[in-house]
């Protein structure tokens, strides 16, 4: 297992615990017909982070910009999609549903930048479950 989504991983299972229950459902209900479990941790870790993204999007409404230096969280609007908000950002320079930013933080890869923007959705909203 990569040692990105391996760190990922266990800081879930041991801060919150209660998501990584409601995401192991959610990925029963959603992809082990398709991918195993066993087969999900052996996929590259890109895969397996979009995974927990697509649980964020449904479960808390969120949506993730990030870089190797900040985040910037937005609510997406139910009647348009990532695609939409994306495209206003796009031509206006403005997030729309914009509900916390986070800059100056130290650089990591893309791959370390994505998990610790999912990790802070995971963080503001832990006690929903």
């Amino acid at each position: 297992m990569n040692n990105t989504i391996n760190a990922f991983i266990k800081e879930l299972s041991t801060k919150h615990i209660s998501f990584l229950k409601e995401f192991i459902k959610y990925y029963k209900l959603n992809y082990n017909s398709i991918i195993s479990i066993n087969m999900f941790l052996a996929l590259p870790v890109e895969y397996q982070l979009n995974i927990f993204y697509n649980f964020i999007i449904e479960q808390y409404n969120t949506g993730i910009y990030y870089d190797q230096y900040s985040i910037a969280l937005f609510y997406v609007d139910v009647d348009k999609d990532r695609n939409a908000i994306k495209s206003i950002y796009k031509d206006t320079g403005k997030i729309t549903n914009l509900f916390k930013q986070v800059f100056d933080l130290p650089e990591v890869s893309m791959i370390k930048a994505f998990s610790r923007a999912i990790m802070l959705v995971i963080d503001i909203n832990e006690l929903k479950f």
